[in-house]
């Protein structure tokens, strides 16, 4: 009877204890889903709680967490797997085989500085009052043992509603091997996940609790950059931003000495396209790729081995006060962009060296719409070197070279100071430069678009104190200059190229520029307009001197053809510089050229009344005039029954005041004749024009009898 009680005991004990072990998941269960609002602030849902009392598995399965409404998700996961090691929880030690969480899933949401999980934080944050009463316990050392922790398939996304914008890391896995709380051997972790639109993010990474030593290595791959445009516009005006980033990085340090952690690897952008607001793509790179050597970011040390950038592309609008790239900043961020520079000039020292800087298939489309017709330019298959540069070099050597519109060549050398741009010194060879290219430039400041030609060009400049010093020479070739109309400077400019255009076509300047830039109404591309303009102005002020320097003539010759009064013939320099007129006009055409006779009538008719009258002393009283003046004076009064001499006057009185008039009016007719026979004995089409400006004309006041040369051209 006793051993029937017993084996009756046993047996409930054996009946309640299944029973508590079938049915206990089931109550925590319910009591979860029930209680969830009390242990975590949120409604929960947990749909199976699996035990295996055999290995000590625990799997919970198919777990949810609301949000604060209680009807969208925000967190969860397919299955939570703990294999506990039961025995060691009698040493107060945790001891985990396994810690498995597969596809969890995490809806994270922001708005403004509020997230979708900050109550639960406020939650948990809150002072638990029994725990505060219990003070009297002793507190012991929490001990832990785990192994295998694994995170598989995971989901987690991201979306700030202030932007509209979504990110999403897709099948995340994380590995820790091991992890104790008395650990001396290492400790490693994995961890990757895939983005949205294709690569992925993976890191391995170590740590020796002994030593404090850790490292990691680190793999972006094919990063869309077009995740970031949404969290970029807020503070650029951009329409888009497209590409592909990436990196391989290994890390390494000590936690005892974190300001020696150490970073290198190469970092890399392909197929980067930022557009604007109208749709225009305004920067990018097909490839960008940097090397970078161990560095040590938390002491502001960096190292780069190379960097270099395949087909940079940059398009740079100049507007009237200001250009594309500026225009990108929102007027509200301007302050905030100057505390940004205020912050970064207060930041602590950056050492850095660059060893090679390289850019390779550049391009560069330039457009200025500040004038009446835009300025467009491409500038093409732009390279550019860089040898060497560090935070302590005081003067940088940079050689490049491009294509200038499809068709110009350009090759410079570029120095200069890192720390002062404005101190710089660059020669610069430009060949086979097309002239039309820069029309709308010549037609805004000179009026006149320039039709063909090319122009080999040199120039040294440099600044120093933002002052330019600029020497530029010029071998223009083929040159048609269009009829002006307009412009901001009124100059000739048609003829003052034809003036300095050589025998062979070519027409060569000599064009320094210098300027201030300290001030502040000096800008660099009107200063050399400017320039260009003063330049034209002389040459076509003084014509003679382009032309004496172009045939090797004295340019006195060139200026007027001098008569004696009583010549009646040409002599033989002026029909040298006749001679030399006519040639310039052969080699130039177009060129016109003038010759304005002036003469003094009232000073040559004074000469020929006082010969006259002269002469007729001579043949009256037998004496000379000149060794007899006040012979010849008393002579005239005699004459003329006066009193006075009105020495001249009296002359052509005494010589007859017609009979002067007339041979003064012969004079002038023979000169004319002179020169215009010649002229067409040379030159049947007779392209010389002679001329008699207005007899009153303010020139002929005092004016031997001559020939003025003027050169001119219908602008």
């Amino acid at each position: 009877m006793k051993k029937k009680i017993i084996r009756a005991v046993i047996a409930i004990v054996l009946v309640f204890l299944v029973s508590v072990m079938v049915f206990a998941p089931l109550i925590a269960r319910h009591y979860i889903n029930k209680n969830g609002k009390e242990l975590t602030g949120r409604t929960i849902n947990l749909k199976k709680i699996r035990v295996n009392y055999f290995s000590f598995t625990i799997r919970a399965i198919g777990f949810t967490m609301f949000e604060k409404n209680d009807t969208s998700v925000f967190t969860g996961f397919d299955t939570l797997l703990v294999d506990l090691q039961p025995l060691k929880l009698i040493r107060s030690e945790l001891s985990v085989k396994r810690l498995w969480l597969i596809n969890p899933v995490s809806k994270i949401t922001k708005r403004d500085t509020v997230y979708n999980f900050t109550d639960i934080v406020d939650f948990f944050s809150a002072p638990d009052t029994a725990a505060m009463e219990d003070t009297s316990s002793a507190k012991s050392e929490f001990k832990f043992e785990l192994s295998d922790i694994r995170l598989r398939n995971g989901n987690i996304s991201y979306t700030d509603e202030d932007i509209n914008h979504t990110t999403i890391l897709d099948n995340l896995n994380f590995t820790i091997p091991y992890l104790s709380w008395n650990q001396k051997e290492s400790s490693k972790a994995g961890l990757r996940f895939n983005f949205r639109n294709g690569g992925y993010f993976m890191a391995d990474g170590s740590f020796d609790p002994g030593t404090g030593k850790f490292g990691s290595r680190i793999e972006i791959s094919n990063l869309d950059l077009s995740e970031f445009t949404s969290y970029i516009q807020p503070y650029f005006l951009i329409n888009n931003i497209e590409g592909l980033a990436g990196c391989n990085l290994d890390i390494s340090g000590s936690s005892d000495k974190i300001e020696n952690l150490s970073v290198n690897g190469r970092f890399y952008v392909n197929s980067l396209s930022v557009t604007d607001n109208a749709e225009r793509r305004i920067l990018g790179v097909d490839g960008l790729d940097l090397l970078l050597k161990p560095s040590f970011p938390m002491a502001g040390k960096f190292e780069i081995d190379s960097l270099a950038l395949t087909k940079p592309y940059l398009l740079f609008e100049m507007h009237d006060s200001s250009n594309n790239f500026i225009e990108l900043f929102p007027p509200e961020k301007s302050d905030t962009l100057a505390q940004a520079a205020d912050d970064d000039s207060a930041s602590a020292s950056l050492t850095y060296s660059l060893n090679s800087f390289i850019i390779n298939e550049g391009i560069i489309d330039f457009t200025d719409i500040t004038l009446k017709e835009p300025f467009r330019y491409h500038l093409s298959q732009i390279k550019l070197y860089l040898d060497s540069v560090s935070s302590s070099s005081t003067w940088l050597t940079a050689y490049s070279s491009m294509k200038l519109n499809e068709r110009g060549d350009l090759k410079a050398e570029i120095g200069i100071n890192p720390s002062d741009p404005y101190e710089l010194k660059v020669e610069y060879v430009i060949t086979n430069f097309q002239l039309p290219d820069i029309s709308p430039y010549s037609k805004f400041y000179l009026g006149s678009a320039i039709v063909y030609g090319n122009m080999f060009y040199t120039g040294k400049t440099s600044i120093t104190s933002r002052k330019i010093s600029s020497d530029n020479k010029l071998i223009i070739r083929n040159a048609e200059i269009g009829k002006k109309s307009g412009g901001i400077f009124n100059v000739p400019l048609r003829l003052a190229l034809y003036l300095i255009k050589d025998l062979k076509g070519d027409i060569k300047i000599d064009l320094p520029v210098s300027g201030d830039l300290n001030d502040p109404k000096i800008k660099l591309g009107p200063l050399i307009w400017a320039t260009f303009k003063n330049f034209i102005i002389k040459v076509a002020a003084t014509p003679f001197i382009a032309l004496a320097n172009i045939f090797g003539i004295d340019q006195k010759d060139l200026q007027q053809i001098e008569f004696n009064y009583t010549d009646t013939t040409l002599s033989e320099p002026n029909i040298r510089k006749l001679d030399q007129l006519l040639l310039i006009k052969e080699k130039k055409p177009e060129m016109n050229i003038e010759l304005a006779y002036f003469n003094d009538r009232a000073k040559e008719k004074e000469q020929i009344g006082y010969e006259i009258a002269g002469s007729i002393f001579r043949d009256q009283r037998g004496g000379d005039y000149i060794s007899q003046s006040d012979e010849f004076k008393a002579f005239l009064r005699s004459t003329l029954t006066k009193d006075t001499t009105d020495l001249y006057n009296d002359c052509i009185k005494v010589a007859g005041i017609e009979k002067v008039a007339l041979i003064s009016n012969d004079r002038d007719n023979l000169r004319l004749k002179l020169v215009e026979d010649y002229v067409k004995s040379k030159d049947s089409l007779f392209r010389i024009k002679i001329f008699v400006p207005d007899i009153e004309a303010i020139k002929n006041v005092g004016s031997q009898p001559v020939f003025e040369v003027k050169f001119s051209m219908e602008e």
